[in-house]
C-alpha cells in the first residue's frame, strides 16, 4: 500500500563487520556517525557518508544490548550483559573514558538526556539507574518495575523519564527527584518492548503492529520526508506506517533473521537495519528521493564551478588580497588540536611545533566540557601536571585565548590524568605579528582574550583568578583589533557582492 508523493525506500548497501547478532543500531544526531552494537561484544562506529568502518569498540566482557548518542554526537554510551556501561569517545584515538557499575544483573538500555550531562539506564534487575556523566557515578537507583527494564527515555527538555518493562506498565518518571508521577498499564499487552520520543513531541509509547507476522520488535520515527514510523519485525522484513492513516505504506526485505532495531537519518531519507544470528548484518536503504538529490547537488556544484572559472586572474588575485588583510588586522585564530580537537592521547607538542605564533593570534580550545577543562598553569606545574594550583580554570568548552605580548604559556586539563596521558600544550609566542593569514580562521574571539562558550550551557564562572598577563593597555589594543576587524569586514562583504 502507498500513500499519493511517496517516494519508496531500496536496498543501497549491506555493512558486514559482527561475528554476532546486531542488537542495536543508532545514527548520530548530526547525521555524519552510525553505530552499531552486537552480541560479540563490540559496537562498530561507521561513516554514515561512505558507510565504510571507522572503528571498532572493544571492551565489554559480554554482549552489547543498547547504545546512545550524546547530542552532539562525540559519545557513545552503551548498555551490556556484564552489567555496566561504558562511555566512549566517537573521534580518535576512539578511548573508553568511564566504566559505570552497579546494576546487578543485565543492563538492557541506556540513555542521554538532552543537555547530555546525565545518562539513565535500565537493567533486568528491575531498576533505572541515573548516572552523572561527568564523574561517572549513580546518584539515583529508581526501583522501577518488578520485571526486566526493557526501555529508558527522556523527554524533549530532560525534566521527565520514560521507562518501559515486561511488567506491561510504562511509568513516567520527575528526572530531577525520581519521583513517579504516572503509570500506564495496556492490558491487552502486558509486554511494553519500546518507547521512543518523536523529533516534534513528547515520549509514545509504540505497540506492536498487526499487520506483522510476529511481534514488533524495535520502532522508530521517520520525520525527513513526510512523517513515518518505521518498525522491525520478527518476520525478517522493516515496515513503513503513516503517522496519520496508520497505514502500511512499504514493506522492506532482504534480512534473513529477525530486525531487531531500526534507525532513521535525522536529515536524509536513509533507513539503517539489523539482524540476529541468523543475519549479522546492518541494511541501509534509501529513498529513491535522494537520487534526486544528487543529481541536483552535483548539477548545483557543476553550475558553481563554471562560475568560479568566469572570474579574472586579477579579480581572484583582488579578492585574496583582501581576505589576507581581513586576516592580518586581528591575528591569525588557532584551533588546538586542529580537527581532533582537545582530549588526551594527542601529540600538541608536535601540533604546536608545526605553526609559527605571534603577538595578536588566538588559540582555541573546542571540548565536551563534561569530560575536559583548560587550566592555565605555570611552567613548573605544566611539567608535574599540577592542575590544583592554575592560575585560571576555564570550562566553557569552546575557550578562546589572544596571544598579548611574547612568551611562552602552559595549558593543561585538569581532569583525572588526562595531562600524564598528553593533554597539555605549550604556545611559544613570538614577538611580532603574523606575517601571513592561518588557514584555520575562525570567529574573533572576544576582545580581551576571555574564554567564549558556543554551547547552549549556563554561564561559565569567571576563571579563579584574574586572567593572566593583564594590562592597562589591553583594552584599547582590544579595541584596535575590534574596528579594524569591522574595516575588513565591510571590505570583504563589499568585496564578495561586487564578484558574486
Amino acid at each position: 500500500m502507498s500513500t499519493a508523493g511517496y517516494k519508496p525506500y531500496r536496498h543501497l548497501k549491506t555493512l558486514t563487520g559482527h561475528q554476532r547478532a546486531v542488537s542495536c543500531v543508532k545514527f548520530s544526531n548530526d547525521g555524519t556517525l552510525l553505530a552499531s552494537a552486537s552480541l560479540d561484544k563490540t559496537l562498530i562506529i561507521w561513516s554514515a557518508t561512505t558507510l565504510s568502518l571507522l572503528h571498532r569498540l572493544v571492551g565489554h566482557l559480554e554482549g552489547i544490548s543498547d547504545l546512545a548518542w550524546s547530542s552532539d554526537s562525540h559519545y557513545i554510551c552503551s548498555a551490556s550483559d556484564d552489567r555496566t556501561l561504558r562511555i566512549w569517545d566517537a573521534r580518535p584515538p576512539f578511548d573508553c573514558l568511564k566504566i559505570l557499575k552497579g546494576h546487578s544483573d543485565f543492563v538492557f538500555c541506556v540513555n542521554f538526556n538532552p543537555q547530555s550531562n546525565i545518562i539513565a539506564s535500565g537493567s533486568f534487575d528491575e531498576t533505572i539507574r541515573i548516572w552523572e556523566v561527568k564523574t561517572g557515578k549513580c546518584v539515583r537507583v529508581i526501583r522501577a518495575h518488578t520485571m526486566p527494564v526493557t526501555s529508558v527515555h527522556f523527554n524533549r527538555d530532560g525534566s521527565l523519564i520514560v521507562s518501559g518493562s515486561h511488567d506491561g506498565t510504562c511509568k513516567i518518571w520527575a528526572a530531577k527527584d525520581g519521583g513517579l508521577l504516572k503509570t500506564l498499564i495496556d492490558d491487552k499487552d502486558p509486554s511494553v518492548s519500546l518507547l521512543n520520543s518523536p523529533p516534534m513531541g513528547n515520549s509514545s509509547l509504540l505497540q506492536p503492529s498487526i499487520a506483522h507476522s510476529a511481534y514488533c520488535i524495535t520502532s522508530t520515527f521517520s520525520v525527513t520526508s513526510g512523517k513515518y514510523i518505521v518498525s522491525g519485525s520478527e518476520d525478517k522484513c522493516v515496515y513503513l506506517w503513516d503517522l496519520q492513516s496508520k497505514a502500511m505504506i512499504q514493506k522492506l526485505e532482504g534480512h534473513s533473521d529477525t530486525v531487531v532495531s531500526v534507525t532513521c537519518h535525522p536529515v536524509e531519507n536513509k533507513i539503517a537495519s539489523a539482524g540476529l544470528d541468523g543475519d549479522r548484518t546492518v541494511f541501509i536503504s534509501w529513498s529513491l528521493e535522494m537520487d534526486n538529490d544528487i543529481q541536483i547537488k552535483s548539477q548545483h556544484f557543476l553550475d558553481q564551478l563554471v562560475l568560479a572559472t568566469m572570474v579574472s586572474a586579477e579579480n581572484a588575485m583582488f579578492i585574496s588580497t583582501i581576505i589576507g588583510l581581513f586576516a592580518i588586522c586581528f591575528g591569525a585564530v588557532y584551533k588546538v588540536g586542529d580537527a581532533s580537537g582537545w582530549h588526551p592521547r594527542f601529540d600538541y607538542h608536535k601540533w604546536a611545533s608545526s605553526y609559527t605564533f605571534y603577538v595578536g593570534d588566538v588559540i582555541r580550545f573546542e571540548y565536551n566540557y563534561v569530560f575536559h577543562d583548560v587550566r592555565e598553569v605555570t611552567e613548573r606545574n605544566y611539567k608535574a601536571c599540577n592542575g590544583t594550583k592554575a592560575m585560571a580554570t576555564y570550562y566553557s568548552g569552546n575557550d578562546s585565548f589572544t596571544m598579548e605580548r611574547p612568551g611562552r604559556r602552559y595549558f593543561i586539563c585538569g581532569f583525572h590524568d588526562h595531562c600524564r596521558h598528553g593533554q597539555k600544550v605549550e604556545i611559544d609566542v613570538r614577538g611580532t605579528s603574523s606575517p601571513s593569514p592561518s588557514p584555520r580562521l575562525g570567529p574573533h574571539p572576544s576582545p580581551g582574550g576571555t574564554p567564549t562558550g558556543s554551547l547552549p550551557l549556563p554561564p561559565s564562572p569567571s576563571p579563579q583568578n584574574s586572567a593572566p598577563f593583564d594590562d592597562s593597555s589591553e583594552n584599547s589594543v582590544s579595541s584596535l583589533h575590534f574596528s579594524s576587524l569591522l574595516i575588513a569586514t565591510k571590505s570583504l562583504v563589499l568585496v564578495v557582492l561586487l564578484f558574486i
